[in-house]
Parts: structure tokens; sequence; C-alpha cells
């Protein structure tokens, strides 16, 4: 059985290093961001 993990590691491996660089500052970002949304919105 493919699960999502199966898919996107040949694809993140077949990405040169600056664009996983860029891809998980993007995905962090992100969270960071949603994140700091909630604690904002919660005081």
């Amino acid at each position: 059985m493919l699960t999502l993990d199966h898919l996107i590691t040949p694809l993140f491996h077949a990405l040169t290093m600056s664009d996983r660089v860029v891809i998980s500052v993007k995905i962090h970002g992100v969270l960071l961001e949603k994140f700091i949304w909630h604690e904002f919105n919660s005081i």
C-alpha cells in the first residue's frame, strides 16, 4: 500500500538542496504563522 510518504519522499529527494530549504522554510513559516495567530487570538 502506498502512503503519502512513498509519494513525497522520491519527489523530495529529486529536489535540489536549495529547493528543500525553500520548501522547509515556507512550511515552517505557515505553521509558525498559524501558531502565533492562534496564540494571539486566545489572549
